[in-house]
């Protein structure tokens, strides 16, 4: 017996346990007695079984396959866009200007904190920040003009500062405020 189904098929042949399944197979004949028919046989089930692949992989083809077209040229216009997870806690939001002022693509925890920011400032300058659970700022940087500023590290105990001032590079250790 020969089943297709999406372009693969199967064959499944049983081996003869009667004696008179076993005298026909050692003698060449079919069940009517003529010589050659298994070859026959075979040969019906073989094209069965290829002729039900390809239907089975039309059919799927056809009925199983979703087709994409072009999408048209819809804009959709909002000044913010809330991203939430399945259970609907909100995980990031997309704003023209977020309390902040800034443009900003924002990142929230599971808790609801803010974790990170990439964005602009209303003057264009581009900023990203990297918070910890409880809204201290870890990572930052910007660049304002020609000097570019990173600072690693808690702003309010200890960071490094790395950037450049007026075209001099500049590398900074500071805790608690106080340069070191």
């Amino acid at each position: 017996m020969a089943i297709g189904v999406g372009g693969t098929a199967w064959l499944f042949v049983s081996k003869p346990d009667d004696p008179d399944q076993r005298r026909r197979k050692q003698n060449g004949t079919d069940s009517l007695g003529e010589r050659g028919g298994g070859m026959r046989r075979h040969g019906w089930l073989v094209g069965a079984m290829l002729a039900a692949s390809m239907l089975g992989g039309a059919a799927s083809n056809l009925l199983l396959t979703a087709r994409l077209g072009a999408q048209g040229p819809e804009v959709v216009t909002t000044p913010q866009v809330n991203i939430v997870n399945s259970a609907g806690q909100l995980r990031a939001v997309l704003a023209g200007e977020d309390e902040r002022g800034l443009t900003s693509l924002s990142f929230f925890g599971p808790d609801g904190a803010l974790r990170g920011v990439v964005g602009s400032e209303p003057d264009g300058t581009p900023v990203l920040q990297f918070n910890d659970g409880e809204g201290r700022v870890h990572l930052a940087a910007a660049v304002r003009g020609t000097e570019t500023v990173l600072t690693i590290g808690d702003e309010t105990s200890s960071n490094i500062l790395v950037g450049s001032f007026g075209g001099a590079p500049v590398i900074g250790l500071a805790q608690a405020g106080q340069t070191r």
